[in-house]
């Protein structure tokens, strides 16, 4: 009918010309829900794995400002968490917006409209209390992160200074012998000259005749 907005379905991707309840239950859709909620379910359990050993990252490692879908939320949202240092924390921001309270209030009604099993609801969210967890963790993981990028600065600074000693090393012995033969050529002429003016002054004190 003219005027009339059709309902869109978001895991779909299309517009639904028929009754919007009747077409969770198609194939099509239940297809979409199981495609996208599993895909989803993949991302949060990875992240879970990082509640009691928290990844860290140098900024320049990985792609520190990546967004991951929400289908819950039907948003966006950052998937890791930069810290000071240059370091990222890796799918921290799946964790944060999984214990989000705005997650939480999505929750039912996503589960409802798309026929959601209840049995996978807790598996949508994270726990409070694991977050909290992970944040004491994480604390302990950037100080030791920043220990390690420390430890390699020290580490490349002693290299560097390795090199330049060989460096100058190598220069002083090449110009070596070079100063060493001036020094000797130096110290023969000097010789000479003095054998020279001692030999003039003992022949002036012979006289004609007798000289040296």
């Amino acid at each position: 009918m003219e005027g009339v907005e059709l309902p869109f379905c978001e895991l779909c991707q299309r517009t639904v010309f028929d009754s919007r309840r009747g077409h969770v239950y198609t194939s099509c859709h239940r297809k979409a829900v199981t495609r996208i909620t599993n895909r989803f379910l993949a991302k949060v359990t990875e992240a879970r794995q990082c509640i009691s050993s928290p990844r860290v990252a140098r900024l320049e490692d990985v792609t520190a400002y990546a967004m991951f879908w929400c289908p819950v939320c039907s948003c966006e949202a950052p998937r890791h968490s930069t810290a000071a240092n240059r370091a990222v924390l890796l799918a921290a921001g799946i964790l944060e917006h999984c214990a989000g309270a705005k997650h939480r209030r999505s929750l039912p009604r996503f589960c409802h409209e798309h026929r959601v099993a209840k049995e996978l609801k807790d598996n949508f969210v994270v726990d409070e209390s694991d977050y909290h967890k992970y944040l004491e963790a994480a604390v302990l993981a950037l100080s030791e992160f920043e220990r390690k990028c420390k430890d390699e600065i020290m580490q490349e600074n002693r290299e560097n200074q390795l090199r330049e000693n060989i460096k100058e090393i190598i220069i002083q012995g090449s110009t070596k012998p070079v100063v060493v033969l001036a020094k000797h050529v130096t110290s023969t002429a000097a010789a000479a000259a003095a054998a020279a003016t001692a030999a003039t002054t003992l022949n002036s004190r012979l006289g004609p005749g007798r000289r040296f």
